[in-house]
């Protein structure tokens, strides 16, 4: 299951563009709890990172939509050949999961710099 998705992941520019997006905020996030600053500055930088996360299924929804036009793009005029409308396809549904990814993850450690911040 995984294995198809994670073949595609790596031919597609858009879902390399989330996910280096979500590492980004992933060490953000680690930045920001290992740090000994203010608890408001710590708590400001934790909802401006929540408000990033908040983007990866918009970018991810925004690939979809980039697949689907290639799909209907490949289908223009052509006799159907299923390999290129599948593979066409496949971008749209992995940048998809790939948003959702990021932002379970970077959930997850926005969850904990928020108990690290009131832990303070």
């Amino acid at each position: 299951m995984f294995s198809g998705y994670w073949n595609v992941f790596l031919h597609s520019p858009f879902d390399w563009f989330i996910a280096g997006l979500g590492v980004i905020c992933v060490g953000s996030h680690l930045y920001f709890i290992q740090i000994n600053q203010d608890h408001a500055w710590r708590a400001t930088w934790s909802e401006r990172l929540r408000n990033i996360c908040e983007l990866f299924p918009l970018l991810g929804l925004v690939g979809t939509v980039l697949g689907l036009l290639s799909t209907l793009k490949s289908i223009q005029g052509e006799a159907l050949d299923v390999h290129t409308v599948i593979g066409n396809f496949a971008p749209a549904l992995s940048t998809t999961v790939t948003g959702i990814l990021c932002l379970a993850v970077n959930i997850i450690f926005n969850i904990w710099l928020e108990s690290t911040i009131q832990g303070d």
